[in-house]
Parts: structure tokens; sequence; C-alpha cells
């Protein structure tokens, strides 16, 4: 009897561990004031800032509460959350910026084991050392950088594939191909307005 009472124990404290480190998933609602670009001369025109470069560091997430305007003219406080992301810059594709590495803050993340996921997310896909282009914009001075829009952070996966491409956008094989396309699309609009 005493045995089977151990094994019970055993398979319970087992059981208990398990479901500890079980993490929470949240699917949030991303309906906020995100553009969504078809193509690179769109992505470009809307960022402040686009860089390629190596992930350094994924820091904490953390949670913002962003006021909300709706048409009913009610204020809504809704938390957003961000996980801040260090870049090593390889690369200024659009912008001004003289520091080596950029810090932003990508959407979504994880707090005390919950999972906080957006639709077209940056943050779940993004790794320490990986290759990433980023389309950047600045927020609130307190966040600093955010991508123009969720998705508009795209990464290479272990194989040196891009994982994603701007909707509408031509898909190409690599962080390098998509850069020299956005170079090419950079080059036409600067045609166009001189």
């Amino acid at each position: 009897m005493k045995k089977y009472v151990s094994v019970f124990l055993v398979l319970l404290i087992i059981l208990l561990c398990v479901s500890c480190g079980k993490k929470e998933h949240k699917i949030m609602d991303s309906r906020m004031s995100w553009g969504y670009y078809s193509n690179y001369n769109e992505a470009l025109d809307a960022a402040d800032l686009v860089v390629v470069g190596e992930v350094k560091n994924i820091g904490k997430t953390h949670r913002y509460d962003i006021e909300l305007h709706p048409y009913e003219g009610k204020v809504t406080i809704r938390p957003v959350y961000y996980t801040p992301v260090e870049i090593v810059i390889k690369e200024i594709i659009k912008g001004e910026y003289t520091e080596s590495t950029v810090i932003y803050q990508a959407l979504g993340g994880e707090i005390d084991n919950v999972i906080y996921d957006y639709t077209a997310t940056d943050t779940l896909s993004i790794r320490k050392n990986s290759e990433i282009l980023v389309f950047l914009r600045i927020t609130k001075p307190d966040l600093g950088y955010e991508s123009i829009s969720p998705g508009c952070a795209i990464i290479e996966d272990e194989n040196g594939k891009a994982m994603q491409s701007l909707k509408g956008a031509e898909t190409t094989d690599s962080i390098e191909d998509m850069v020299y396309d956005i170079k090419l699309a950079k080059s036409k609009m600067n045609e166009v307005t001189e």
C-alpha cells in the first residue's frame, strides 16, 4: 500500500511541476493606429528610419496603457505590450541616425508566463543574433521607435530565408534581396521627386 501511495505522490508532483511551467497564450486585438502597406514605396514613405542589422538583445516586455478615441467619442484605455529589441545596425537605408545600435519596441511579448500575441506580430519570431530588416517610426518620446506596422520587421530564418514580406510586395529569398528591391524602389521614388 505504501508503494502505491509513494508512486501516486511522485506522479502528482510531476503533474504539478508540468502544469506550473505552462504558459497562457492571449491573442490581443490589434485594431489600432497601424497602417498596412502594399509595397516598398508606401512603407519607405511611412518610415522615419529603415535599418538592416542583427538582433543583439531582446529585453523584458512592458505594458503601456494607450488611450483610444473611438467614433462614439468615448475614451477607452487599452493595454498594449511591447518588448524592446536592440539591433546592431549594419546599414541605414532611410533616415538619419548616428548610433551603432537602435532599440525598437516590438509589439507583443511575455509577462508572468502569459504570452501577448497580436495579429502579424513582430516579437514572437525575433531571435537573438538573427538578421533583421525593420521599417521604424518614432512613437511617443518615452517609447522611442516601433515598426510602422505589425509585420514590418522582417527576420531571416535559420536557413537565411526571409520569414515574411510586405503584403503585396514581391516575395524574395533573403533580406539581402529585399534590401536590393527597397533601394531600387527608393531610387525610383527619388527620380520622380527630382
